[in-house]
């Protein structure tokens, strides 16, 4: 469990990481966000949360060590935020009218969804060995 989900991290921060450069691309002046790849990173988003957040699943792990228990109620709310705000930032990317201004809503939401994704990856080394019983 705690693998695959360290592997979803590492596959949603190549993606983050991707359209980030195409981002500051358009910020420069050159095209438009890339709506298929924020798509794309938006749809594996949602699964990958729900795969967290399911019933057995790593917050429910994290969640049993009184310690993180905290810590994993706040990134349960920044799904929600992060989920809502990544729609917001699409809608905006999708009206042509203004690419450089959206491209960067679009690079501040890629932006928290990658610090998100690296507190996530914190607890779960900080939890590691007790919850495997060997080190990451």
């Amino acid at each position: 469990m705690i693998t695959n989900t360290r592997s979803e991290h590492r596959q949603l921060l190549r993606a983050v990481v991707s359209l980030q450069r195409q981002t500051r691309r358009t910020m420069a002046g050159a095209g438009a966000v890339p709506l298929h790849e924020l798509d794309k990173l938006l749809a594996d988003l949602a699964d990958h949360f729900a795969t967290e957040e399911a019933s057995g699943g790593i917050y429910d792990r994290l969640a049993a060590k009184p310690e993180l228990a905290g810590d994993v109620r706040r990134l349960r709310v920044d799904h929600q935020t992060l989920q809502t705000w990544g729609q917001l930032v699409r809608d905006r990317a999708a009206v042509p009218d203004a690419p450089q201004e959206a491209a960067e809503h679009v690079g501040a939401f890629l932006r928290a969804l990658a610090d998100h994704e690296a507190r996530e990856e914190q607890l779960i080394q900080l939890a590691y060995q007790d919850l495997e019983g060997k080190r990451p």
